[in-house]
């Protein structure tokens, strides 16, 4: 996936399985937050950049 998308931010750990984010919070919810708070600066700039161009 990286591959094909590599604006994503992802995560790793060892522990977990396919239900991670429910079986091992404390695990999984800082990666999550990293995730989002990435993505909404990324948005921000994105916003930022066109609105520029428009004025």
């Amino acid at each position: 996936m990286r591959k094909h998308i590599p604006n994503w931010c992802f995560g790793q750990t060892e522990h977990g399985g396919h239900m991670a984010a429910l079986t091992h919070p404390e695990l999984m919810n800082p990666l999550i937050e990293r995730a989002l708070d990435a993505s909404c600066t990324i948005a921000s700039l994105v916003h930022l950049t066109y609105s520029r161009i428009l004025t």
